[in-house]
């Protein structure tokens, strides 16, 4: 197989999500071949998986206002924090995973 490092990262970001029920915000993205999902937990927070769905890259995505303030937000497999305000590149397939322990309405 070739390019492994990128299925490498594709278990990674899937593996991290938990295994609990996920909710589509539509139109969470500005490109819609990037689809986010959302998982509340009780006592660990929130997750969101933001997935390129395309086989294109996805350049200069942003992220819907609401989801954009979240604050908080880190990047589960880097354990960095992101700024959601900020425009994403993602390449195909790619799969973020985000963390907040604070939510929005």
């Amino acid at each position: 197989r070739g390019f492994p490092e990128y299925v490498r990262a594709f278990n990674q970001a899937f593996l991290a999500l938990p295994a609990l029920p996920s909710t589509l915000l539509k139109d969470a993205a500005s490109n819609p071949e990037v689809v986010v999902r959302a998982i509340r937990t009780p006592k660990n927070g929130n997750w969101f998986a933001i997935i390129n769905t395309s086989l294109k890259d996805a350049v200069d995505v942003r992220l819907h206002e609401k989801l954009a303030a979240i604050p908080g937000m880190r990047d589960y497999i880097t354990t960095k924090a992101v700024d959601p305000k900020a425009p994403l590149t993602l390449y195909p397939g790619q799969v973020l995973v985000w963390h907040s322990m604070n939510w929005i309405r």
